[in-house]
């Protein structure tokens, strides 16, 4: 049922199925701030959380943003778990 609902949503998104990238390589570092973004929190706290500044949290999520050609950070989510890169 889950392969059918998600050739379902991939048919009514408007891409080209044959288009589909491979999966992005995101670092340790980066794979850690997306996932505590992914739980929900915002840039001071996964900060505190990885023991890092904000801005460099902020610079983490551009990078991210930018390998998974995300425009948001819960598309980057979608995509990051879309290609097995988050639980």
């Amino acid at each position: 049922m889950r392969e059918d609902l998600l050739r379902e949503a991939e048919r009514h998104s408007g891409r080209d199925p044959a288009a589909v990238q491979p999966p992005a390589a995101l670092t340790g570092r980066e794979t850690d701030v997306l996932a505590l973004v992914a739980g929900g929190l915002a840039n001071p706290r996964t900060a505190l959380a990885l023991g890092l500044t904000t801005y460099t949290v902020k610079n983490y999520m551009k990078s991210i943003m930018s390998k998974l050609g995300a425009g948001t950070r819960h598309e980057a989510v979608v995509i990051a778990r879309r290609q097995g890169l988050l639980p």
